[in-house]
């Protein structure tokens, strides 16, 4: 009996907790050139790596982790 296994991608990730601009965010998608994060107030706006960076978000903003 041949099994077939699953692919990764299959599989939805968990979603990641980030800061951008100093607010918690939820990264949604991530590529080469822009990362779409997911904000409190229901935007979605895509930019640079560099301006996303990882927090814990206490309830009070980020904090740098």
């Amino acid at each position: 009996m041949i099994r077939l296994r699953r692919q990764r991608e299959d599989t939805p990730s968990p979603d990641k907790k980030v800061c951008y601009n100093g607010q918690p965010a939820t990264e949604i998608d991530r590529t080469a050139d822009f990362v779409t994060v997911k904000l409190d107030d229901g935007t979605q706006p895509s930019v640079r790596p560099d301006r996303i960076t990882t927090c814990t978000c206490g309830g009070r903003g980020c904090k740098w982790a």
